[in-house]
C-alpha cells in the first residue's frame, strides 16, 4: 500500500474532527474546512437549527423583567429594550465560568465578552417572586415589566433565546478533552477553531440559580466593522471598584403595523436607520402589562394618573395598549 500523502492525512483529521463535532453537537454544524493543519467548524447562525439542544427555550412566549422606574422611562421613550455586553453583567467571571473549560484565554474571553449582547427575563409565573422582586425590582420601588414574544423565531439569525443553567455542562470538558486528544494523536501538528463558546454564555455559577434567568442573547451579529459603529451604543456603568464602558444594542418593541393609531400619524418607517423594527430576522418583543412596585413613591391617586397618560403613550407610539392593574403591587 502506497504511503499516505499530505492531502490523505488532513482529509482523514478532518473526519475525525467532524466525528468529534457530530457526536457532541449533531445537526447544528454549518461550515468546516482547513488550511494546512489548520482546521475550523462553524455553527449555525439560525436559530431555527438548534431545537434539539438545550438552548431553544421552549416555555410560554411571555416574560417579566424586573427594573427602575428612571430605565422604564428609556423603554417607554425610545421604544425599546437594551441588549447589553456581558462586560455590563454584575458577576465579573461571567462566560469564563464556562468559557475556561474551552481551553479560552483571557484575551480571547474578553474579546467575546465585548460583543456578546444580552438581556435578561424570566418566567411569566416567577411574577410573584418575593426575591426578585426585592434584588431587581429595587425592594418593591421599580416595575415588572411583562413582555411577549411575537413569534418570528424561524427567522432569527445570530440570536438566541435559552434558560440559564447553573451548573456546567460536562459536554464543554469531554470535547475538550477528545479535541486535545485529537491533537495528540498527530503530534500537537493540527489545531482546531470552533465557535462551541457561543453556548458559554448560557451558564453561571450555581449561588445565581434563584435568578431562574431566561436569557436573550445576540452574538456577534455585525458582519462588517461599520455596523458595529452604527448601531452599538455606549454608556459609562459607575460602580464602587469597577467603573467601565459598557457596550448596549437597541432591539426596538414590536409596533402594530396595522394599527389605527400609527395610521393616523402616517407612522409607517419611523426606524428605518435603528438596528430593529423594520428587520423581519430580529426578535420582536411586545409590552403587555407593567406592574409598579408598592414603595415606587406614587400615591395612589399619582398612579391613577399615570396610568391613563402611559395607555395613551403606548396606543400611540406603539399601535396597541398594555394591561395596567388598578393598584400597586404588593
Amino acid at each position: 500500500m502506497e504511503n499516505p500523502t499530505q492531502q490523505d492525512i488532513l482529509d482523514k483529521v478532518l473526519d475525525e474532527y467532524r466525528a468529534i463535532l457530530d457526536k457532541y453537537y449533531p445537526d447544528i454544524i454549518d461550515g468546516m474546512g482547513y488550511g494546512g493543519p489548520n482546521f475550523h467548524s462553524t455553527i449555525s447562525k439560525y436559530f431555527r437549527n438548534y431545537k434539539r439542544t438545550p438552548f431553544y427555550y421552549t416555555g410560554e412566549l411571555k416574560f417579566v423583567h424586573w427594573t427602575s422606574l428612571s430605565n422604564l422611562s428609556s423603554i417607554i421613550n425610545n421604544s425599546e429594550v437594551r441588549l447589553y455586553n456581558l462586560i455590563n453583567s454584575e458577576d465579573e467571571d461571567e462566560f469564563s465560568y464556562a468559557g475556561k473549560l474551552l481551553s479560552l484565554s483571557e484575551q480571547q474571553i474578553a474579546a467575546i465578552k465585548d460583543r456578546y449582547f444580552t438581556a435578561s427575563f424570566c418566567a411569566y409565573d416567577n411574577l410573584n417572586s418575593e426575591y426578585l422582586w426585592n434584588k431587581y425590582g429595587k425592594n418593591y420601588a421599580g416595575v415588572a415589566i411583562v413582555f411577549a414574544l411575537v413569534d418570528n423565531r424561524e427567522q432569527w439569525e445570530s440570536f438566541f433565546l435559552s434558560d440559564v443553567y447553573y451548573e456546567l455542562d460536562s459536554k464543554f470538558a469531554n470535547f475538550q478533552n477528545e479535541i486535545q486528544q485529537l491533537k495528540q494523536k498527530y503530534n500537537n501538528g493540527p489545531t482546531f477553531m470552533n465557535d462551541i463558546w457561543r453556548f458559554a454564555g448560557f451558564y453561571k455559577k450555581q449561588h445565581y440559580k434563584d435568578e431562574k434567568e431566561i436569557r436573550l442573547s445576540c452574538i456577534f451579529p455585525f458582519k462588517r466593522e461599520s455596523e458595529y459603529l452604527r448601531y452599538v451604543r455606549k454608556e459609562l456603568k459607575i460602580e464602587n471598584g469597577r467603573n467601565r464602558i459598557v457596550s448596549y444594542i437597541p432591539l426596538k418593541l414590536w409596533a402594530d403595523p396595522e394599527s389605527s393609531y400609527l395610521k393616523t400619524l402616517d407612522i409607517n418607517k419611523r426606524t428605518d436607520d435603528t438596528f430593529a423594527f423594520n428587520r423581519p430576522e430580529l426578535p420582536q418583543l411586545k409590552i403587555e402589562e407593567m406592574h409598579f412596585g408598592k414603595n415606587c413613591g406614587l400615591t395612589k391617586e399619582e398612579y391613577w394618573h399615570f396610568q391613563r397618560q402611559l395607555g395613551e403613550i403606548f396606543q400611540w407610539r406603539l399601535g396597541y395598549s398594555i394591561e395596567l392593574p388598578l393598584n400597586l403591587y404588593s
